[in-house]
C-alpha cells in the first residue's frame, strides 16, 4: 500500500532542486487516490505541479499497485499550515480561529517558528471597529484562512 510518508519523501527529494517550492500537505485516501499540495514563495505554476507529478509517478510502480495521484497549489481557499506560508503572506487579511474557539481577524503583521501577530479587528459598541495586535501561538491555531475582499 502507498502511504503519506512515502509520497512525502518523493516529493521533498524533488524539491530540493526547487528552493523556491515546499510541501504543503499529503494525503493517500481509499483506493491509493494520492494528493499533494505543494506552495511557493513566489507562485507555483502549472508546469512545476505537472513535473512534480512525473516525478512522483515515475518513482511509483503501477503494475505493483494502481494509484490516481492529483497534485496541485495550495490555492487561496487551503488553509496555511506551513511557517513560510504565513511569512509569504504577511500583510495580508487572515482569519485564525483556534483550538478553544476562539476567532481573530485582521491583517497578519509577523509569523515567527513559535507564532504569529494579528492586527485583530474587534467591534465594539456602536459599530466601532478597534484594531488590537494579538499574539497567537502556533500550537493553538485550528485554522488560519486568507480573507479574500472584493473592494
Amino acid at each position: 500500500m502507498i502511504n503519506e510518508t512515502q509520497i512525502k519523501e518523493l516529493t521533498n527529494q524533488y524539491l530540493v532542486d526547487f528552493p523556491s517550492l515546499f510541501l504543503v500537505d499529503v494525503k493517500v485516501g481509499i483506493g491509493n487516490r494520492i494528493k499533494v499540495r505543494v506552495d511557493s514563495d513566489e507562485s507555483v505554476l502549472v508546469h512545476d505541479c505537472r513535473a512534480l507529478s512525473k516525478f512522483i509517478e515515475s518513482n511509483l510502480d503501477r503494475e505493483k499497485e494502481d494509484f490516481e495521484l492529483e497534485v496541485s497549489s495550495a490555492g487561496i481557499d487551503f488553509p496555511l499550515t506551513n511557517i513560510r506560508q504565513y511569512i509569504k503572506n504577511i500583510g495580508r487579511s487572515v482569519q485564525v480561529l483556534t483550538v478553544d474557539g476562539s476567532t481573530y481577524k485582521g491583517k497578519l503583521l509577523a509569523a515567527t517558528e513559535s507564532e504569529i501577530e494579528v492586527a485583530n479587528e474587534k467591534k465594539e459598541k456602536g459599530k466601532k471597529v478597534v484594531v488590537e495586535n494579538t499574539t497567537v501561538d502556533f500550537n493553538k491555531i485550528k485554522e488560519t484562512k486568507i480573507v479574500i475582499s472584493f473592494m
